[in-house]
């Protein structure tokens, strides 16, 4: 007779995982209680390492099955990239659109401030003054 935690050691699995697949066969009502600790007897260690057993082989089939969606991944693969390539191509001209844009944007603010009589300064010689606090202000009127 073996305890769960004797049995999760040797199958190299946690406790819970050996409770949960106890749950899964139903056999929790027939274990034996003993000093609070529960113990199986042969025939449902048997029980749980086959249980233990056929999770390993769905497990493994699940993984060839995903090798076997991979290859047919590939063909959509090769279109998500030819789409990706497109999107960035457009993205280029959009840029370059963006760039045109903003300069003609500039002669239209230049042209706008020349038929209104107002000098236009380039940004890079806009004098920025801080503003004064007030007692500059005060002692620039004693002054």
């Amino acid at each position: 007779m073996k305890t769960i935690k004797q049995l999760a050691d040797e199958l190299g699995v946690t406790k819970q995982a050996v409770r949960y697949r106890i749950e899964k066969l139903g056999i929790q009502d027939t274990l034996l209680l003993v000093e609070s600790t529960y113990h199986l007897n042969a025939q449902q260690e048997t029980q749980i390492r086959a249980a233990f057993e056929a999770g390993k082989s769905v497990k493994y089939s699940q993984e060839d099955s995903v090798k076997d969606s991979a290859s047919t991944l590939h063909p959509s693969y090769h279109l998500l990239e030819t789409q990706i390539a497109f999107l960035q191509e457009q993205l280029r001209v959009k840029d370059e659109q963006i760039a045109g844009l903003i300069g003609r944007l500039g002669e239209a603010q230049y042209l706008h401030a020349d038929t209104k009589g107002m000098a236009m300064l380039p940004s890079s010689e806009t004098t920025d003054a801080p503003p004064r606090r007030w007692w500059q202000r005060v002692l620039s009127r004693l002054r």
